[in-house]
């Protein structure tokens, strides 16, 4: 899925302040980007649920307040959008 960055993405910030939207870059190059949704909603061919221990593998700094955020909502939901007609070619 390429490499995940999150605007201003810090320890003490505060989950209602996280920026929902992430870019990806594979290889130093803009591959796409994507959304998170708060809230566990139905799988579509376009979402996908975001199980918590995947949380720390597209963050490189996971806010402290996001696993109670997480658990109070019932998990995350994503949306990837690639530049690319190939996304397995994209590197994690």
């Amino acid at each position: 899925m390429g490499v995940h960055y999150w605007y201003d993405n810090r320890l003490d910030k505060e989950c209602d302040e996280i920026f929902p939207i992430f870019l990806m870059y594979n290889k130093g190059k803009l591959a796409g980007f994507g959304w998170v949704l708060a809230g566990k909603y139905e799988y579509t061919k376009r979402t996908e649920p975001v199980p918590y221990g995947a949380v720390a593998k597209f963050m490189r700094i996971v806010p402290t307040c996001l696993e109670k955020f997480f658990v109070d909502l019932g998990g995350f939901t994503a949306m990837h959008l690639y530049f690319n007609t190939a996304p397995s070619n994209l590197l994690c």
